[in-house]
């Protein structure tokens, strides 16, 4: 979801352990929706790659995307995403929640 990586804490992403991961918890800026939502996800190739830029990018801040750090950001970012998909499928079929389960389903 939106609302779990724009409220990503640079404390809440571990690069350099046995096995790299985000922590998806629940903190003081950011909440998730029931306690099984509370989960360690791995970070490998591209993601790993990704999750050592944004820390890099986050220059000592606590927030590992600040610029979405405020209320209804993951809005703004699925709008964002929706945009970039619109331009790769005019489908209407296609959208941000569909891809999601079809690399679930993957």
């Amino acid at each position: 979801m939106p609302a779990e990586i724009v409220g990503l804490r640079v404390e809440d992403v571990d690069t350099k352990g046995d096995l790299p991961h985000i922590k998806i918890v629940w903190h003081e800026k950011r909440r998730v929706k029931t306690q099984s939502s509370i989960r360690q996800v791995p970070l490998v190739g591209d993601a790993l790659t990704a999750a050592q830029k944004a820390i890099e990018a986050a220059d000592g801040g606590d927030m590992l995307f600040p610029r979405y750090a405020r209320a209804r950001s993951s809005e703004a970012v699925s709008a964002a995403l929706m945009k970039h998909l619109r331009a790769i499928t005019p489908d209407p079929r296609h959208s941000l929640h569909s891809l999601r389960h079809n690399m679930k389903d993957w």
